[in-house]
């Protein structure tokens, strides 16, 4: 959908040591308090971190999110900056599933024995991101928990709607 290249390596190294810091910030922030404030201040970071992408995102692209294929454009940019591929499932005219078949974090939850088993809620703060970026780019369209791994489901799909 974008024009980002897929295979730009320079691009993925940057989104990678990106995402590898906030990974590491996490664990700190675990280690220094405890995994509850971790989780917090992560829905705090994601959230705002979420409003300045979008409008940088929409900007930069020149997409305005004024339907829901501009919407789903600006998610499968965003999406792709966080190292995660998606798929998007059109319901209707006015709503989308939008289906993670790779994600960075389930990837660092697989790599970490440690954290295997602990309920870390990285849906609730993938949903609070994703939710804060449409809301910020078009406040019609919501983003609504659908299916998560974290639930016992097989995969992690949100749906997005026009109210």
């Amino acid at each position: 959908m974008h024009s980002l290249r897929r295979d730009d390596k320079l691009l993925k190294f940057i989104m990678e040591n990106e995402l590898n810091i906030f990974t590491i910030w996490f664990t700190e922030v675990e280690k220094r308090f405890d995994l509850e404030t971790a989780i917090q201040m992560c829905l705090n970071v994601w959230n705002k971190i979420a409003k300045i992408d979008s409008k940088k995102i929409s900007n930069l692209f020149q997409i305005e999110g004024k339907n829901l294929d501009e919407i789903l454009e600006l998610l499968d940019i965003a999406a792709h900056l966080m190292l995660t591929k998606i798929e998007f499932q059109r319901i209707d005219e006015n709503s989308a599933y939008m289906i993670f078949t790779s994600c960075y974090w389930q990837k660092i939850l697989d790599k970490y024995s440690a954290k295997k088993n602990q309920f870390i809620r990285c849906n609730e703060i993938c949903i609070n991101a994703f939710s804060t970026f449409v809301d910020s780019i078009n406040p019609k369209f919501k983003v609504i928990a659908d299916k998560s791994i974290l639930n016992g489901d097989g995969f992690c799909r949100i749906k997005i709607i026009k109210e």
